[in-house]
């Protein structure tokens, strides 16, 4: 999603439907929405670095469109794989 395109409107939406400030200029809406962008990729509670595993050989397989938040995926993937391992 290209925010800088998206309209007043729509910005202002997008951050009523988390229930954050909908106040201020464009570029406030903007910054607004660029971060919360951010953290919905950071997980919520910290991750032992015990858990976190070397990056995985690259795969023949070229996935279509890129991956937001692929290093948070691994990671939940690699804890699920440590759950099972008990």
């Amino acid at each position: 999603m290209n925010v800088e395109k998206m309209t007043l409107v729509e910005l202002k939406e997008w951050l009523r439907a988390r229930n954050l400030l909908v106040s201020g200029k464009k570029a406030d809406l903007i910054a607004r929405v660029k971060e919360q962008q951010e953290e919905d990729c950071l997980p919520s509670e910290p991750i032992p670095l015990s858990a976190i595993e070397e990056e995985p050989e690259p795969q023949d397989e070229v996935s279509p469109e890129p991956r937001r938040c692929a290093k948070r995926e691994r990671i939940q993937v690699n804890l699920k794989k440590l759950s099972l391992k008990k």
